[in-house]
């Protein structure tokens, strides 16, 4: 996506699966709330003004 103009960030949280899931088969919430939280700033940064949308 980054060869077309769309800035991105990749988030990584080592001994995670997808689903947020440790090896313990257990959701983590922190690593859960982590990422929304950067999600939404990310939309408020690139989108936020064209969208009018605030965290």
């Amino acid at each position: 996506m980054q060869a077309v103009g769309v800035v991105s960030k990749l988030v990584v949280i080592p001994d995670l699966g997808h689903l947020f899931l440790g090896q313990d088969e257990v959701f983590n919430v922190q690593a859960s709330d982590y990422t929304m939280t950067e999600l939404l700033l990310w939309f408020q940064k690139h989108l936020g003004e064209k969208y009018k949308c605030r965290v």
